[in-house]
């Protein structure tokens, strides 16, 4: 899904995703995969906690903790699932495989569009996939980029709206 971070609503009037596109290509091309795990992560978790209302279903927290039932490839569909369930697809449209128990759970309690999905279970989701997907996918750590990216967010170079850009930029690359 080769696109530039602008497709997916990233502004580069904002500072931030300027650096962003200059340090990793406009495409985040040369993105490393840790990074891209640790951002999903962390950036996941800080939109979580910035929408908060409800603390994840119990559907959601099951499914979290059956990630280690799924490879790399089903992980990484299942967050493109999540992180473009307003975009009118079936979650098998992202690669997802319904015949794998978790994503046949999920479909059973969210539907095939993740449409019954509240925001929270979805971003607390990518948040799990992201750390897991980081910590047994990658031997490296983040590098001082991605920290910088992250630590900027949160100081609010970047506002709350362009958080999910981001993200899904990340995910979508």
């Amino acid at each position: 899904m080769s696109k530039p971070i602008g497709f997916y609503g990233c502004n580069y009037d904002h500072k931030l995703i300027r650096d962003i596109a200059e340090t990793y290509g406009d495409y985040l091309q040369h993105m490393r995969l840790t990074d891209k795990y640790w951002l999903q992560c962390h950036i996941s978790e800080a939109i979580r906690l910035e929408i908060w209302e409800v603390e994840e279903t119990q559907a959601a927290e099951e499914a979290g903790n059956s990630l280690h039932e799924m490879n790399q490839s089903q992980l990484q569909a299942l967050s493109l699932a999540l992180i473009n369930k307003s975009h009118g697809k079936p979650i098998t449209y992202w690669g997802c495989d319904h015949l794998n128990p978790i994503i046949n759970g999920l479909i059973q309690v969210y539907g095939q569009y993740f449409e019954a999905m509240s925001n929270e279970d979805c971003y607390w989701l990518l948040m799990r996939i992201g750390h897991y997907l980081w910590l047994n996918h990658s031997d490296l750590p983040p590098t001082e980029e991605a920290q910088e990216v992250y630590t900027r967010i949160t100081e609010l170079e970047l506002p709350f709206p362009q958080w999910d850009a981001l993200l899904t930029a990340i995910i979508n690359s």
